[in-house]
């Protein structure tokens, strides 16, 4: 997540922001939760969900597709838009980085180790926090 903010802060440029990191320490996670997750909420509202208005630029996070691979890799995509005025800009996003299991409980780390979250999961639910952010992914 971090790298998403970090990215959406400063991609005003609208070029791809990309992060890629080397499996380190991948385990293997339980199958239940592999597969492709969608993200429904942020802080309890549902997508798109308004990042920030900064000097007339409103950010808004509209989609984002979360990809647990069974050998521990995970991928995030989504796109964010700008809008200025009647101008609306979209920029996709892409994180590549690694999860772990224990129990019902997931640790993230995304970014070459740069950024990392925490969560848990339920059946077709999955929650996240990430730089104080609550998210919550439904299983597609």
């Amino acid at each position: 997540m971090r790298t998403l903010l970090r990215c959406s802060a400063i991609a005003l440029s609208l070029t791809a922001c990309v992060a890629s990191t080397a499996p380190t320490h991948l385990s293997t996670p339980p199958a239940d939760i592999v597969g492709t997750w969608s993200l429904k909420t942020v802080n309890g509202d549902s997508l798109p969900y308004t990042l920030s208005t900064t000097l007339g630029t409103t950010e808004k996070w509209l989609d984002e597709a979360l990809i647990l691979n069974s050998d521990g890799s995970t991928v995030q995509q989504g796109d964010v838009s700008y809008t200025s005025g009647a101008a609306v800009n979209t920029q996709n996003y892409l994180s590549a980085g690694t999860f772990t299991v224990t129990g019902s409980n997931i640790t993230f780390e995304f970014g070459g180790g740069g950024s990392s979250a925490t969560g848990s999961y339920s059946g077709n639910t999955l929650h996240m926090t990430a730089q104080g952010m609550a998210l919550v992914y439904l299983r597609q």
